[in-house]
């Protein structure tokens, strides 16, 4: 009994190797993508962080300056939305791309 794949015994190998290719041309292109966001990012990150310690600093006062907590909140807020938008930019341009957000579309 002949087997379905006995007639090319290197098939799966060269369905591999094209799916590795396809892979890694992916991931080529996701760092492309993601590289342009990349420092954006990690900045607004940051900030927020900062902001995030900001509060809770003024928080833990004696004297809590409550006008001033109001104003680091909303800076915060401002940051947030930015950091947001700037995620969905960057996952409409992936999607354009038929890439994921979490990494590579397999």
């Amino acid at each position: 009994s002949v087997k379905f794949n006995d007639r090319n015994p290197n098939r799966g190998h060269n369905e591999k190797y094209r799916n590795d290719r396809h892979r890694s041309d992916n991931e080529k292109r996701y760092n492309q993508i993601y590289s342009r966001y990349s420092d954006k990012i990690s900045y607004l990150e940051t900030s927020l962080r900062n902001k995030d310690s900001e509060i809770k600093r003024e928080k833990t006062q004696r004297r809590v300056n409550w006008r001033r907590v109001e104003r680091l909140n909303s800076e915060r807020n401002s940051i947030k939305r930015e950091l947001d938008s700037t995620y969905a930019q960057l996952r409409k341009e992936l999607d354009r791309n038929n890439l994921t957000a979490y990494g590579l579309r397999r």
